[in-house]
Parts: structure tokens; C-alpha cells; sequence
């Protein structure tokens, strides 16, 4: 029974925290199974009493235990160091059920993308003197698709707010590629300034959906290595 517990939970969980529950509850069961069994008021029970008693009794307590965890609030992420590095994607571990590991989490990622935030001031600036070959310089195919990547890594970190990030991703490539094609025509009726406003805007949204501390924690991360 206990074997049949661990595995009706596990699937209920994704990746680890499914096989870490259902290790739980079969620890669970075990150690409650070898408690001894006595009536209320400590009167003995006859053997196959006790074993009646006792098996109501476990069923129930290791239910509670196992729904328990499933009950509270959690983020899919795996915390490294104390921080959530990674969320759990396709992997070989146990025949490939969430043991994938991303090639960058926030200790990297983060950064990252608060430089690109910096360096969008310099870029207004660029189109508000309309130097049109500074701005085409910093939007290339290629820097777009660059970011488009590092914004996807980003989403995939970020657990229950990935399909948010995905969507401004979306917006802050399709204000990228207006505001190339503004500086191409060396277009001065303003779309240019509106395009690279909304990428700064976009970035602002994304960085806000970082828990205060986890930037807390790359900073302390970034204090110790200097």
C-alpha cells in the first residue's frame, strides 16, 4: 500500500517535486505503520482489532500527509543556492519526466537583461538626434534575435509568469523591428520615439515580475564574487 500511495501521487507533482512527494509519503506510511496500536484510554485491542484499527487509522493519516503539500502554493521553480535558477523542463532523468536544467538562470539572466534596459536611454537619445545609423546599429536582425533568445531563457525561469514574459517578449521584438525600419527610412514623424518607448516599457514589465528577493539574492551573489 505504500508503493501504491507514493505512485497515484507522483504524477499529481511535476519532475522532482513529484518524486521527492512520493518518497515522502512512502516514509510516511512506513513509520506510521510500525507505531503501536492501542484503543482510546490505552484498553489493548485483540490482533485482528489492531490491525483493523490500524489500517483505517494509517490510510488516513498518510492521505492527509500526501494532499497536504499538494494543497499549498508553489512556483515551479528549483531553487539553487537559494535561489530558483531553473524551472523544470524535458530531461533524460527518469526516462526524461523534468530533469532538463536551462543553460542560464537569474544568477546570469538577470544582469542581462538589466543592461539591455540601460541601454535603451542611450538608444532614445540616439533617435531623438535622429543619428539613424547609431539606432539601425543597435536594432540588426541579428541583436533582435539575440535578445528575442536571452527574453525566451528569461521566460522559461520565471515559472507561473513565463506565458507573461512570452508576451512581452513578443511586444518588445515587434517594437524592435518598427523602430529598424523607422531608422532605414530615417523616419522623423515620431514612430521611431514610440517604438523604443515601448521596448523600455516592456523591459520595465519584465523585470518587475522578478520577486524582490531573488534581484536580492543575484546582488548578494554579484557582492561576493567582486
Amino acid at each position: 500500500r505504500v508503493v501504491a500511495v507514493a505512485v497515484a501521487i507522483m504524477p499529481t507533482a511535476s519532475g522532482m517535486h513529484g518524486v521527492l512527494l512520493g518518497l515522502l509519503c512512502g516514509v510516511a506510511a512506513a513509520s506510521m505503520a510500525h507505531a503501536p496500536h492501542t484503543r482510546a484510554g490505552g484498553v489493548s485491542c485483540t490482533s485482528s482489532q489492531a490491525t483493523r484499527l490500524s489500517t483505517a487509522h494509517t490510510s488516513r493519516r498518510v492521505a492527509l500527509a500526501c494532499a497536504l503539500p499538494l494543497l499549498l502554493p508553489r512556483r515551479a521553480h528549483a531553487l539553487v543556492e537559494g535561489l530558483p535558477l531553473y524551472a523544470p523542463s524535458s530531461g533524460s532523468l527518469v526516462g526524461g519526466i523534468g530533469s532538463g536544467f536551462p543553460d542560464e538562470g537569474f544568477d546570469t539572466l538577470l544582469p542581462k537583461v538589466e543592461a539591455l534596459r540601460d541601454s535603451l536611454p542611450s538608444l532614445r537619445g540616439a533617435v531623438e538626434r535622429e543619428d539613424w545609423g547609431a539606432v539601425a546599429a543597435a536594432v540588426t536582425s541579428d541583436a533582435i534575435a539575440a535578445q528575442a533568445k536571452m527574453l525566451g531563457s528569461f521566460a522559461s525561469i520565471l515559472g507561473d509568469e513565463a506565458y507573461t514574459v512570452i508576451g512581452l517578449k513578443a511586444r518588445f521584438v515587434s517594437a524592435s523591428k518598427r523602430l529598424a525600419t523607422a531608422a532605414s527610412k530615417a523616419n522623423s514623424d515620431g514612430s521611431a520615439l514610440n517604438s523604443v518607448d515601448e521596448m523600455t516599457t516592456v523591459i520595465a514589465d519584465i523585470l518587475a515580475l522578478v520577486p524582490a528577493v531573488v534581484v536580492e539574492q543575484v546582488r548578494a551573489l554579484e557582492r561576493n564574487a567582486s
